[in-house]
């Protein structure tokens, strides 16, 4: 058997533990249980004695990995097997999504240490398409980001980018332009501020050009920074995590979390139900609309604040993959009984808001709002990306597609 020290801002929270059959399971330090300020590290791990086991100790921790190709290459330069979670876990475990420190030993919090990352490494990193499999995992960088698109955790110091060494905290993500998907950083950050000029809660991004490209730079909603400088982590957890999920079943028609499952968590555990069920809905309304395929359970967080208190984190992630014909079109998550964005029914709406038992008016008419106030948000939203950006072709192309999506979905609503 192999076990890793699961951390807290330095403090022993439990321990994670793989048997020669590759079964995980978790249990709770005591110390941890007596702790005035304890939490669950997930909703799928209540705070009990004794080893949590099966699928949703499993879940938490392969949660935090990187999928797709992006695991591909970093198993490969660290000489580890593709399916080996708790090995992918010992390397990266050390700067994680939330506040949890994975790692044999436990970490000097009061120590953090950087190496500064030029443009021109960046530029070189991004060209080759695996930046996070060659700075992962070696030379004192312990890093781990869910997902397959590449990208990389930085700290942030003025200008200067940084690549945090061993488990020291960054306060970035910086997404690196796509071959095969063009325009996606500017995508993201255009889709981003529509949904912020919608009323949605969403991270805070900018585009930022390295060499020849322009990269997408994430503001981290789980770390705070103070006026000194001095970060701190905000536990989180996605939705896979807190409904024990793992990560090859995060879309719905594998098997993922159904969108009222995930209602149903966030309106039971959140400080906030009312804002945040609320939000939720139009998050899904907001997808179908902008024709985002990929808003699954990975793309829903919890955040637990300073404080103490449990809300749904700002949306992540938004994009329109409407613009990439290669990618499938129908939503991760089903509305009523219907997965076609572009055939989505008022009765469908109606069903959704029966099954949360929010009522059929209302998840309809947030619809209704949504998509008459999208065109003139989009192009408030793309004058806002010129002035600071200058022009960027995926602009005209969504809203092009847009003006169609939003008088196809209001038709539609009338059935």
């Amino acid at each position: 058997m192999s076990n890793l020290g699961v951390y807290f801002r330095g403090q022993s929270l439990g321990t994670v533990v793989v048997d020669e059959a590759e079964r995980f399971s978790f249990e709770y330090q005591p110390t941890w249980l007596a702790d005035r300020e304890r939490f669950p590290i997930s909703q799928s791990l209540p705070l009990v004695a004794g080893p949590h086991t099966g699928e949703p100790a499993h879940a938490f921790f392969a949660n935090l990995l990187p999928e797709g190709r992006v695991r591909s290459l970093v198993a490969r330069r660290l000489g580890i097997s593709e399916s080996n979670d708790f090995g992918l876990l010992a390397a990266l475990g050390g700067e994680c999504a939330g506040a949890l420190v994975i790692a044999d030993a436990p970490p000097d919090a009061a120590e953090h240490h950087y190496r500064p990352i030029d443009d021109a490494e960046l530029a070189r990193l991004a060209q080759t398409g695996s930046a996070f499999a060659e700075t992962s995992g070696s030379g004192g960088v312990r890093l781990s980001l869910a997902g397959a698109q590449d990208k990389l955790p930085v700290r942030v110091d003025g200008v200067q980018l940084l690549l945090p060494l061993g488990s020291s905290p960054s306060t970035h993500i910086l997404k690196f332009a796509n071959r095969d998907y063009k325009h996606l950083p500017a995508n993201e950050a255009l889709v981003g501020a529509m949904a912020r000029l919608s009323g949605l809660p969403v991270v805070t991004s900018e585009l930022r050009q390295i060499g020849k490209e322009k990269h997408l730079l994430v503001a981290r909603y789980d770390r705070l920074v103070a006026a000194d400088g001095v970060i701190t982590r905000l536990h989180q957890e996605d939705l896979c995590q807190a409904l024990g999920v793992p990560p090859g079943r995060k879309y719905e028609d594998e098997g993922g979390p159904r969108f009222d499952r995930c209602f149903r968590m966030i309106a039971d555990v959140s400080s906030e139900p009312a804002l945040d069920t609320r939000a939720l809905i139009r998050w899904l309304a907001f997808n179908a609309i902008v024709g985002n395929a990929d808003g699954h359970a990975k793309n829903l967080s919890l955040v637990r604040s300073l404080d103490g208190k449990l809300r749904l984190a700002p949306f992540y992630d938004l994009l329109s993959t409407a613009v990439y014909p290669r990618i499938a079109s129908k939503l991760a998550m089903v509305v009523g009984e219907n997965s076609d964005p572009g055939n989505i029914r008022g009765r469908d709406w109606r069903r959704l808001g029966e099954s949360l038992a929010v009522g059929p008016a209302f998840v309809v008419d947030t619809v209704q709002d949504l998509a008459e106030a999208m065109p003139d948000r989009a192009r408030a939203a793309v004058a806002e990306m010129r002035e600071r950006h200058g022009e960027f072709p995926v602009a005209e192309i969504i809203l092009r597609q847009l003006r169609k999506r939003v008088r196809r979905s209001l038709q539609l609503l009338r059935e």
